[in-house]
């Protein structure tokens, strides 16, 4: 083709792509509809008399409100009785009507414009993807209440959730023979494989089978009614729900006095909320039980009241302060507290794999539950299929559990009394003897086959009061309300997802960290809850359904972008190596000529099919959005009709069959309306592709062609070096070799490895190379110790992005892991150990450290702070034992001295430093400093200097000259009270620390000497 055509080609290509990003913008915003006729039809609004409305009013216009509702004629026939009228809401002109939420689904008209979230996982460059697992605790209550994850939470409801889970037709159906039975004796029965068979049916389910028996999977009960009669237990006896209570500081009332007396002015307001804020005195707080905080809430949002903002994504401490600023100035000075009970029962939803075979799911969720019996924790676990209702990969379980553990009660005291330990507590010892004495009471022994929560015993008390307890219920598992416990079911949860993906030969593996921490670059979506589900699957936008398809969006034109880049990349980097090469070489003329013919037609059409490549998927993913609700709608409502057709269907989905054979029909309008107006950019994607490849034919003939003249001249450039070789050889004689060398002659090269074996020598060598960004590629440099220990190229040079980010990530969690053991090895230094003239970590550091340590175990860095640990150790220890042995030497300083009497002896009259001698002496005598010559020099000239300061000056100029008495007068200071005062006063620091030094030193010197004679000195 010539190039005008090329060009021509790529034009038409841009052109199509923007027409279709217009057309998109267009029909999502609503200035353009599709009909069945394929033309574009312009939109007002969907609502015409709103809009009519709206054109008449100018920017003037004053009307008033009128209230919704038909008029009616109780101005003429009165109205008596009822209930008081409730508040009418207001509206304006212009503002349209909306349907109450109740109704959305069945008023609201679909929105197949809107795009909706696709099906899709995003993973990161190793495979990786993310997997829903929810956990959720309830409470007891004493009225509805909504938790933060929308789960209304009511009297009665842990009984009620259990029951739902495990309703008529909810779950999975094991398509062999159904087993019945404990967890336990299940998995004997299956063998090894360790298949569950606790399946229950689920109504309109993909996998139901025919006559298949419910079989709950549990260590409560095999009765579905014993299972939903525990929870009621476990309901009546936790912790009564405490009230909700209110509390208002007084400079809020002070600043918002307006917004205070409104609300104690509703006729909704608590009437002890009103009371006390029209009673509330100065400085006082308010502190009032209002009965239900929702209500509340709710009364205080009519005059602005609003509650917290949740923190943003990346907040920094700036935003955070901003953000508590302005919760602080809404709250108004209030502050709720919502009365609680004790937990009674916590939820798990889990996903589970769909692309492994059934028996995997089984073991996954029966492997998941042996942490719950391990703990003997009460639970019933539901593996849910798909159905009619959702997506065909939906396969998830439900497992709820109580963190108590709970056993039905025998009356044995082997069972219920665990034999105390050694040291036990007075409580423990009085808890012990209370369950023996409950042993023995027949009313108790009349409760065998109940929980053992559920035994009462009555004794009387020392003081004669009787008193009902219950001696044999166990205390709550703690660790299940610790940070550490939902992470650690998570991780399980994936460690088994990925045993059994492994075992299915998917590429695919799940990875419990989040988004960020797994190397994708996507905001998380938020959760939908099951209302705004409905309304999505029913083609119904939802405000929060469209962040999520943004958010989607956004990441998709992220991939489509980076692998655009990198496709660029890849080109130019063997575009660079290529021409390096042929400038080695030295071609001749001719095929120098045709090596550059080639590389500039692979340039050419290598751009030219990656630019196709790019508009090919941008096109596809832009139809793709634009038939998301539509094709969602049409998927759910034929599934729901077929359901119908089977019988499978529920009585109202029958009722509604109508409404889901509209939602059909309506669909397929809207998509074929779509293809025809669409049909030029369809048109273009199959172009594209084609063209596409046509260019990638090219561009692998022309790389044929280099590759093969490349290695053409490399063969004979090698022929021409082994003849001069050969020839040298021949007029120099034989020469002498070594065995050594000659053996490294005759050991062939090493093969060039792949980037796959230099990866996985990064992450398991732990290797930390320099990389660096060039000319559009990354250059991963490493050291000259890696490459000769594990044969690795000097210099790696990488085009691919998903490579990059490997190799990035790897090296990011590399030095993380050599940062650790520095900080540790700092940290700790008693942990370096010397052994056989090298050091290490002790055995007793953490398991993992060691590890690293000794993987990091030749970098020089890592050796030089271990060397000095241990030398610091080493001077510490040196340090303790002279600091033990001065207290025991002045221990025995201090005995003698007891049993002396002080003498005071002449000092000889030399100017010559000299040690005194001791002189034999009585027991009650005690040696004490005398004064020296200079001293009794100095106090001769009767100078005018005050003593502490002439000792201080004598001893400056001895220090300063480095005389031999320094140290002695340096002591002679420190005896001195005024002296040493004066020199603390006085000196610097570092000439401090050199007189205390000095000081020191000679008193070591004379004790030295004394204890040798049988005397000690005083300090």
């Amino acid at each position: 083709m010539t190039k005008q055509q090329i060009e021509a080609e790529l034009i038409a290509a841009r052109s199509n792509l923007k027409s279709l990003t217009e057309k998109s913008a267009r029909i999502m915003n609503g200035d353009l509809i599709v009909g069945n006729d394929g033309d574009e039809h312009r939109v007002l609004n969907h609502d015409q008399s709103a809009s009519a409305r709206r054109s008449l009013r100018g920017p003037e216009a004053l009307d008033l409100p009128i209230r919704t509702g038909p008029p009616g004629d109780h101005h003429i026939t009165g109205r008596t009785g009822g209930g008081r009228p409730g508040r009418i809401r207001l509206q304006s002109w212009g503002e349209e009507n909306e349907p109450t939420k109740r109704n959305e689904a069945r008023i609201q008209p679909s929105k197949f414009q809107t795009p909706i979230v696709r099906s899709r996982r995003p993973a990161n460059a190793n495979g990786e993807t993310s997997f829903h697992f929810s956990h959720e605790a309830i409470s007891k209550t004493r009225q509805d209440k909504i938790s933060a994850r929308g789960v209304r939470n009511r009297q009665g409801a842990a009984s009620d959730h259990v029951l739902y889970i495990e309703r008529e037709g909810a779950v999975a159906i094991d398509p062999s023979e159904a087993i019945t039975g404990e967890p336990n004796s299940i998995a004997a029965k299956e063998g090894a494989g360790g298949r569950m068979s606790a399946y229950i049916e689920r109504e309109e389910a993909v996998a139901h089978a025919p006559g298949g028996e419910r079989v709950i999977f549990s260590n409560i009960s095999d009765d579905p009614t014993e299972r939903s009669d525990f929870w009621r237990l476990v309901e009546k006896t936790e912790r009564e729900p405490s009230p909700d209570m209110i509390t208002i500081k007084p400079e809020g009332r002070e600043q918002h006095s307006k917004f205070w007396s409104a609300v104690a002015a509703d006729s909704d307001c608590p009437p002890k909320l009103s009371e006390a804020l029209l009673e509330a005195e100065g400085d006082k707080s308010i502190n009032v039980q209002t009965g239900d905080n929702r209500q509340v809430r709710s009364l205080m949002k009519r005059y602005g009241w609003r509650p917290p903002e949740k923190p943003a994504a990346g907040e920094t401490d700036h935003e955070e302060m901003a953000r508590k600023a302005r919760d602080e100035a809404a709250a108004r000075g209030a502050e709720f507290v919502d009365g609680r009970g004790g937990r009674i029962q916590y939820r798990v939803v889990g996903e589970l794999p769909h692309d492994v075979p059934h028996e995997a799911r089984v073991r996954i969720l029966k492997d998941f539950t042996a942490e719950f019996e391990a703990r003997s924790l009460p639970y019933v676990a539901v593996m849910h299929a798909p159905d009619h209702t959702n997506d065909d990969r939906n396969w998830h379980f439900h497992l709820v559990y109580h963190d108590r553990p709970s056993k039905r009660f025998t009356g044995q005291a082997e069972d219920h009394i665990v034999p105390l330990k050694d040291g036990a507590g007075s409580k423990s010892i009085a808890q012990s003897k209370l369950r023996k004495d409950a042993l023995g009471d027949p009313a108790v022994q009349a409760c065998i086959g109940q929980w053992d929560f559920m035994v009462p015993y009555e004794y009387r008390k020392p003081s004669g009061r009787r008193k009902v307890t219950y001696p044999f219920q166990q205390p709550k598992d703690r660790d299940c309300n610790k940070r550490e416990f939902i992470p650690m079911l998570r991780r399980r949860l994936s460690q088994l997802t990925n045993r059994e993906l492994e075992a299915a030969g998917s590429i695919r593996r799940t990875n419990p960290r989040r988004y960020t921490e797994i190397g994708i670059h996507k905001r998380s979506d938020a959760h939908l809850g099951t209302k705004a589900s409905a309304l999505e699957s029913g083609g119904i936008a939802t405000e929060q359904g469209i962040r999520n398809e943004l958010n989607q969006w956004e990441f998709i034109l992220r991939q489509c972008r980076d692998e655009a880049r990198e496709n660029q990349l890849r080109i130019s980097g063997q575009l660079k190596q290529w021409r390096n090469d042929v400038d080695a070489l030295g071609l001749n003329a001719e095929e120098l000529a045709r090596t550059k013919e080639a590389l500039d037609r692979y340039e050419v059409s290598a751009q030219i099919a990656a630019e196709h490549h790019f508009i090919a998927r941008l096109m596809d993913e832009q139809l793709d959005r634009l038939r998301s609700r539509a094709e969602k709608a049409a998927k759910a409502s034929k599934k729901h009709l077929e359901a119908i057709d089977a019988g499978t269907a529920s009585k109202r989905q029958q009722k509604d069959r109508q409404r889901y054979q509209a939602d059909f029909d309506s669909a397929g309008i809207y998509l074929a309306g779509l293809e025809l107006l669409m049909q030029r950019e369809i048109k273009q994607i199959a172009n594209s592709n084609a063209v596409a490849a046509r260019h990638d034919t090219i561009a692998k003939a022309a790389q044929e062609t280099v590759t093969e003249i490349i290695a053409r001249q490399q063969s004979r450039a090698a022929t021409n070096d082994n003849g001069a070789e050969s020839r040298q050889s021949e007029a120099s004689g034989p020469p002498v070799v070594s065995s050594m060398t000659r053996s490294a002659a005759e050991t062939p090269p090493s093969p060039k490895l792949s980037d796959e074996a230099i990866i996985h020598l990064m992450r398991t060598k732990l290797l930390r190379p320099q990389i660096d960004r060039e000319d559009d590629a990354v250059h991963v440099i490493f050291s000259r110790q890696d490459c000769a220990l594990f044969r690795l190229p000097n210099r790696w040079i990488i085009a691919d992005l998903r490579t990059t980010a490997r190799v990035k990530g790897i090296s990011r969690f590399n030095q993380r892991a050599f940062k650790r053991v520095l900080e540790f090895v700092e940290k700790c230094p008693q942990r370096v150990e010397a052994q056989d003239g090298s050091v290490c970590l002790a055995a007793d550091a953490p398991e993992q450290l060691v590890e690293f340590a000794h993987k990091f175990r030749r970098d020089e860095e890592l050796q030089s702070a271990m060397r000095q640990a241990v030398q610091i150790c080493a001077e510490e220890a040196d340090r303790r034992a002279r600091a033990a042995a001065s207290q025991r030497t002045r221990q025995l300083r201090e005995q003698l001295m007891s049993e002396r009497q002080p003498v005071r002896r002449a000092e000889p009259s030399s100017r010559q430093e000299q040690l005194p001698k001791p002189t034999p002496a009585s027991p009650q005598e005690e040696p004490v400093q005398t004064p020296t010559n200079e001293q009794i020099e100095h106090e001769g000239e009767g100078g005018e200097l005050p003593p502490e300061r002439k000792k201080l000056q004598d001893w400056r100029k001895a220090h300063e000259k480095g005389d031999a008495h320094a140290d002695r007068l340096a002591l002679c200071v420190r005896q001195d009270k005024a002296a040493a005062a004066l020199a603390k006063a006085e000196l610097p620091k570092p000439m401090l620390a050199e007189l205390e030094l000095g000081a020191q030193r000679h008193f070591e010197q004379l004790q030295r000497a004394a204890f040798q004679n049988g005397m000690g000195m005083g300090r």
